[in-house]
């Protein structure tokens, strides 16, 4: 959903963290990538991208913790893209969507 509605890449949104999270928007300045952790962005700037309030709400919910909002170690390191990936490969078959 945090994808759809901002046109963030994967890496953009597996580097967010909690103090990158504001009620009117998220704060992208850096990527998360695999091999050499936090890089700057593509473009290399810092963005302030708007989110609607039920996103904001979403992600407080699902960020019950400090550090990396899209985490499987309670924010000390971002999930993987390959999780990620699997996760949509699955809500897409759900829907019927092979």
């Amino acid at each position: 959903m945090t994808a759809a509605l901002t046109g963030c890449r994967q890496g953009e949104l597996l580097s967010l963290r909690k103090e990158d999270l504001f009620k009117d928007h998220i704060q992208v300045d850096h990527s998360w990538h695999i091999r050499y952790g936090m890089v700057p962005t593509k473009t290399k700037v810092k963005a302030p991208v708007p989110i609607p309030p039920f996103l904001f709400e979403a992600l407080m919910d699902f960020a019950s913790w400090d550090g990396y909002l899209f985490s499987f170690s309670n924010g000390e390191t971002p999930c993987t893209g390959n999780r990620v990936t699997d996760s949509l490969y699955a809500a897409l078959a759900e829907i019927g969507i092979p």
